[in-house]
């Protein structure tokens, strides 16, 4: 398990090697030996617990009751030990982005056109293929609305064959719709500008403008409402050992963005996910690396970070 650690570890420290890697984690291993309570015979029959072997490989519980304790078995047991790759983007800009209208089910304007050939190609030679040019089965996540499922039409799915690491056929970048990916639900103040929201909703405007990650729209959402409907996303994610690609929103990408790099969720309605920009994060055990490229630049900054909700 050391020698798998350390080669996982080796990616995100290239000036040290995996032996290296290896006696840097077993001295530490060792120099904690002596702290270590070893459980066993009755004493663990008596005890609630949760026990992983070989990085989760198997997984023994012990007398786990109650709601919560199910809960952390279930994430426990879709944790990741490997490395994984997610690309987030919003999808290309819409007719109300060009509008400053929140929420709406709203095609795409030519930019976002512009910007799902973009990303299509982007996919395709960067997401589906590794830097030596080899195939990556990959995976695509959108929304179930209109301007997520149009900025991804033009990415390819051509069928990979059975290989030494897959006996089965696989299908590259097939789309799955996800209702969970939706964006944050403005209920009456749907289609409408923020001005207008200010002029018509005072109260509501300022309501949300103090506390905008538990602020609920009248007759909509709230970030903690999103937050509880992603948790399902989440744990498919943290199973999911292909690249992933989410073609979402900003409200739901800053939630997903925040968890995997590990912000606080307080922050996370205020966090920067602009337009025409793919996010790679790679991820290991204890790691979460990131890298942004704007793949056109057409649009002006305060376009970019034009509000979806």
């Amino acid at each position: 398990m050391l020698r798998r650690v350390a080669q996982a570890e080796k990616t995100q420290k290239p000036d040290e090697d995996e032996d290296s890697a290896y006696a840097r984690l077993k001295a530490s291993r060792e120099s904690l030996v002596d702290s270590y309570e070893e459980i066993g015979g009755k004493a663990e029959s008596r005890l609630r617990s949760i026990k992983l072997i070989e990085r989760g490989e198997q997984v023994q519980i012990n007398r786990i009751e109650g709601y919560l304790p199910g809960r952390i078995v279930q994430f426990v047991m879709n944790l990741n030990f490997g490395e994984q790759k997610f690309v987030f983007t919003r999808h290309g800009q819409s007719e109300y982005n060009t509008t400053e209208q929140i929420g709406g089910d709203s095609r795409l304007s030519p930019a976002g056109e512009e910007y799902a050939l973009a990303l299509a190609e982007f996919a395709k030679k960067k997401i589906c293929k590794d830097e030596n040019g080899k195939i990556l089965r990959s995976r695509l996540w959108t929304s179930s609305l209109r301007r997520t499922i149009m900025t991804a039409r033009h990415i390819e799915q051509p069928v990979v064959p059975p290989d030494e690491d897959c006996d089965l056929e696989w299908i590259q970048m097939r789309p799955r719709v996800w209702r969970n990916l939706d964006e944050i639900y403005a209920g009456v103040c749907d289609g409408m500008t923020y001005k207008q929201i200010e002029q018509e909703y005072t109260a509501e405007f300022k309501a949300r403008s103090l506390d905008k990650l538990s602020y609920r729209y009248p007759r909509g959402e709230s970030y903690l409402d999103v937050i509880q409907r992603l948790d399902p996303i989440v744990q498919e994610m943290q199973r999911c050992k292909q690249p992933l690609l989410v073609v979402g929103h900003q409200g739901i990408l800053r939630i997903l963005y925040a968890y995997f790099i590990g912000i606080d969720r307080d922050k996370a309605p205020k966090l920067s996910i602009p337009l025409n920009t793919v996010i790679c994060l790679d991820t290991t055990m204890n790691n979460c690396h990131e890298h942004r490229e704007q793949l056109i630049g057409a649009l002006s900054k305060s376009q970019l970070d034009a509000p979806s909700i």
